[in-house]
C-alpha cells in the first residue's frame, strides 16, 4: 500500500465534529451548527491540502535539481 493521502479529509472532519459540539454548546439550532461545521470543514481540508500540494511540490523541485546535478557531474 502506499502513503495515506486523506489527512486533509481526517482533519476536515475533525474540525466539524469540534465546530458542532461547539455550536450546540453555544446554544446554536442544529441548522446553524451544522452549516458552520461544514464551513469549518471545507476551510480545513482545502487549507491542509494546499499546505500538502505545496510541501510535495517543494520535494519534487528538489528531487529534481539533485538528480540533474547527478547527471551532470557524472557527464564529466
Amino acid at each position: 500500500m502506499g502513503k495515506f493521502r486523506g489527512w486533509h479529509i481526517v482533519a476536515g472532519f475533525a474540525a466539524m465534529l469540534l465546530t458542532a459540539a461547539l455550536g450546540t454548546a453555544m446554544g446554536l439550532s442544529n441548522t446553524a451548527a451544522f452549516m458552520a461545521s461544514c464551513v469549518a470543514f471545507v476551510a480545513v481540508s482545502k487549507g491542509l491540502e494546499s499546505h500538502f500540494a505545496r510541501r510535495r511540490r517543494e520535494a519534487a523541485v528538489r528531487l529534481l535539481e539533485e538528480s540533474q546535478s547527478r547527471t551532470s557531474m557524472e557527464d564529466r
